[in-house]
Order: structure tokens, then C-alpha cells, then sequence
């Protein structure tokens, strides 16, 4: 069952933990008749510490049913005390779930990371597998038995495939790498060759890679622990070559542009859409890393992001967006035609509630504005601004002026296609999170903000000019 108390500022309907830390999403999958959710878990306290993976359960993605803690730290292989069970992935195999997970131990005073499975026939309860760990090390010269992990373990044709991240060189100054697993049984694994170097491009390490098609083509997506650039869940849409362990990179990308989406997993589910869900946080040492906020007051911390469809557009970049459930938990407040934007500040109602859904809708032909920027989470002079430049054709997220305190690395600028005909964003707002989307899925942000606990307000401005939003929707969203 749900056990979450709603308090100030634990979301509405983006995942969290009953109690505790929660990082990485692990294990995302459909298994009879349920979609499952793991998660990087610590249930003893407000801190990563020792990993557990969490578990819920979903009919319709959005209303989740708690279950017990899935994988415990337990065994010599995975039991470091600054480690545990790390992140990993979910594959059904005839009426059986089996997972993957990276298992840390201590030899001596080395930290070693391993793959290791555990399965189960009811989803709930899982056994592990008395052969761990099936891959013990990273391939002699290639990585670092400290850093190597997240599996994510798919089927192509009749066999299995692992993609593993590493680094080699050391985690700040080395070079991130892929590698990739094959295996006939999902218990007994032969290492196939490096699937990516990055060679001073994008990261040192990468972490939580994923490997899937989409169309006739294949995306390898992966994040970044120590960017080159401010980078941190990106993407390669290319060819696949499982013979020769070769990627061939047509197009890249960020999944998400904004401060907060990390270890991002796919999954396929029964309607055929590609899934995908990420931790709404970032690590100290990422470029936008703020605080994780004072959620520890209310005796959780971290959410996940609400799950989002992936397409790919007809110039080869993905287009994320949020699964179509979400109109389920939409109610509708009000509605605005013709709305007259200018430089003065128009406010706009919004649910006391603190979770809303907004959706604009533009006839460009009738702009004249500079720029249009959308105050969310606004009272007094803070405000966490969304900025669209319909003169560059770019779109910027920032809280630097959110919070009570200023963020000095608090915004962030992406570029969209082009002015067309119309332009449509979609901003959705839950507690301490703001997220947007740009022309279904074309761009958008994700980033977390912890504002004083006074009425927020939502107000619309122009730079300059006036604009005519031809509709404006404002719904509350509660489950």
C-alpha cells in the first residue's frame, strides 16, 4: 500500500520513497500485468549510505502500490558498507523476473564492483543466484574493478546482451567506456569488446548505460559522473552491430537540459512505447548540483521523475514526453483565449496545492515579443523563471532566484527548431520540482527547487512587444 504522508514539500505524483533516501530508478519493466519500479534505497535514513533496492508497483504508472524492499545487502558480494546493492536492470525470461544488479565487496582495502542476478516468479519475493557474481570484473587492462557498473541487460534475436559503464584512468582525469556482455541463458556471460570510448569527450565514468531500438534505428543512452561539459544523461542515435561490438553514431543529445535528471532507464512496455523514468536530483560533484533541499525535515529525500514516452523525430534526435496517463490525474481549474502578455507582469490562478499542470498554446503569426518568460513558484521577488527567445529560438530554466538563498549555477539555456507556425509548452509543476516541455517533447528541463513555504504564485511576462497566447490551460493534478 501507499504509505506516504504528504507534507509541504513531497511531490504529488512524481515518485518517492515512503521513508528515506531514494537515487537511481533500477528495474523499470512490465511483469504480469504490473509495471515495476525498483530503486537505489537506503529505508534507515535522509543519506545515500548502504544501497537496498526498493520496489513498487503500478497498473497505470502513476499510482503506485509499496511492496517489500526487493534486494537486501547481504551477501559477501554485495555488502560494502559504503556500497551494497547498486544500481542495475530487469528482463523477463518465460514467466520469471530476473534482475541485474552490481554487487560491491571489499577486498582488503580495494572496493570491487561486480554484476550479479537475483530472480523471482511472483515479482516480489527474489532469490539470488548461487552463481554470483556472473561478471565478477571489468576485462584485464580495459576498466577498473572499483568502477564498473549498472547493468542493463536486454534480448536481440535469440541472444542476451549486457552493457556495463567503466572507466579506466581514474574516475576525474580517465576515460569513460561501455562494454558489452553477451549470453545464451542470462546465468553465464562472455565479454564481446567496448561498446563506447569516450576519449576525452563527454565523461571520465559512465554510469546507468541502456541500449535499446527505436524505429529501425538504435539509441545508447548513459550518464555522466564527471562531464567534460555540463552535460549529464546524453544519447547517441546510430546503427548497431552486435557481431562486431560496434555503435555507429548518426546523431547525439541531452535527454533532458535542465539541473536535475540523471540515471535515466527504458523499458518496453505491453502498448509498445518506449519508457523512460530518472532520478530528479544530481550528485555533488555534478556541474548543477544546488542541495537536496530540506526534505530530510519531512523524513524523505529524492523523487523520480514522472515516467515519459520517447519517440524520434524526423531529424533524428529523441522527442521525450509525458506518457499519455497523465491526462487521468488532470482536473481542470481554468482556461484562457486571447491572452494579452506584455513587459507588466500578468498573474495567472494556480491550485494552492502546489501541483498543476500548464499548458500554452501560441499562434506565432500574432507575436510580437522578444521573449515570453513564465514565473513558476513565485512569491515576493523569488521566482524559478522559464524563459522562451522566440528572436534566438531558445528556451532557459532558471532558480538561481528561486530559492531562499541564491543558486550561482542556477540556470541553463537549450536551443529549440526553429520558429514554426505555432509553438506549445507544457509545464508541470509538483512541490519541489518544475519540468517543462517544449513543442511535444523537442526539448524540455527538469530541476528541483526548495522555496520558502508561502503561497506561490505563477505569473507571465514579456522582454519586450506583446504576445496573444491563443489558449492557455491551468489544471491541478492530485491523485
Amino acid at each position: 500500500m501507499n504509505t506516504r504522508k504528504m507534507t509541504p514539500l513531497r511531490p504529488v505524483f512524481h515518485f518517492t520513497a515512503p521513508y528515506g533516501w531514494i537515487n537511481d530508478p533500477n528495474g523499470f519493466c512490465y511483469f504480469k500485468g504490473m509495471y515495476h519500479l525498483f530503486y537505489q534505497y537506503n529505508p534507515h535514513g535522509c543519506e545515500w549510505s548502504k544501497m537496498y533496492w526498493g520496489h513498487a508497483v503500478s497498473k497505470d504508472l502513476t499510482h503506485w502500490e509499496d511492496l517489500p524492499i526487493a534486494l537486501y545487502p547481504d551477501q559477501e558480494y554485495d555488502t560494502d558498507e559504503v556500497g551494497g546493492c547498486f544500481s542495475g536492470s530487469a528482463i523477463v525470461r518465460g514467466d520469471r523476473l530476473y534482475v541485474f544488479y552490481t554487487g560491491t565487496s571489499r577486498h582488503g582495502n580495494m572496493l570491487v564492483q561486480s554484476q550479479c542476478m537475483a530472480y523471482s516468479d511472483d515479482g516480489i519475493k527474489f532469490e539470488k543466484y548461487s552463481g554470483n557474481p556472473v561478471v565478477p570484473h571489468p576485462p584485464a587492462h580495459e576498466g577498473e574493478v572499483s568502477n564498473f557498473r549498472d547493468p542493463k541487460v536486454i534480448q536481440a534475436g535469440d541472444k542476451y546482451y549486457m552493457v556495463v559503464g567503466s572507466t579506466t584512468g581514474g574516475l576525474k582525469i580517465g576515460d569513460g567506456r561501455i562494454f558489452l556482455y553477451v549470453s545464451d541463458d542470462l546465468m553465464h556471460w562472455q565479454y564481446k569488446g567496448i561498446l563506447l570510448k569516450c576519449n576525452g569527450e563527454w565523461t571520465s565514468m559512465c554510469e546507468c548505460p541502456d541500449l535499446f531500438p527505436l524505429g529501425n534505428k538504435w539509441v545508447l543512452l548513459f550518464s555522466l559522473m564527471h562531464a567534460v561539459n555540463a552535460e549529464k544523461t546524453v544519447y547517441a542515435v546510430g546503427h548497431m552491430d552486435f557481431e562486431n561490438c560496434r555503435f555507429t553514431i548518426e546523431t547525439t543529445g541531452e535527454l533532458d537540459y535542465g539541473m536535475d535528471y540523471y540515471a535515466a532507464q527504458t523499458m518496453l512496455d505491453p502498448k509498445g512505447r518506449r519508457l523512460v523514468i530518472a532520478w530528479q536530483n544530481s550528485w555533488e560533484w555534478l556541474p548543477w548540483f544546488n542541495d537536496f533541499g530540506r526534505t530530510e525535515q519531512e523524513n524523505w529525500r529524492g523523487s523520480l521523475s514522472y515516467p515519459r514516452e520517447i519517440s524520434l523525430g524526423d531529424d533524428g534526435k529523441l522527442r521525450v514526453y509525458p506518457v499519455e496517463e497523465l491526462q487521468t490525474i488532470l482536473y481542470p481549474e481554468h482556461t484562457y483565449r486571447d491572452l494579452k502578455i506584455t513587459s507588466e507582469r500578468t498573474e495567472i490562478a494556480s491550485p494552492a496545492s502546489g501541483a498543476y499542470c500548464l499548458k500554452i498554446h501560441i499562434d506565432l503569426s500574432e507575436n510580437r515579443a522578444d521573449v515570453l518568460k513564465i514565473g513558476t513558484k513565485a512569491y515576493g521577488d523569488k521566482a524559478t523563471i522559464i524563459s522562451i527567445d522566440f528572436e534566438k529560438c531558445s528556451v532557459s530554466l532558471d532558480r538561481r532566484n528561486g530559492d531562499e538563498v541564491f543558486i550561482p549555477k542556477g540556470k541553463t539555456t537549450c536551443l529549440f527548431n526553429g520558429l514554426k507556425e505555432t509553438f506549445e509548452i507544457m509545464v508541470l509543476v509538483d512541490k519541489c520540482t518544475v519540468e517543462f516541455f517544449v513543442n511535444k517533447g523537442e526539448t524540455g528541463m527538469t530541476c528541483t527547487v526548495f522555496p520558502a513555504l508561502e503561497e506561490q504564485k505563477l505569473w507571465l511576462q514579456t522582454g519586450k512587444g506583446d504576445i496573444s497566447i491563443e489558449k492557455l490551460d491551468i489544471s491541478e493534478i492530485h491523485l
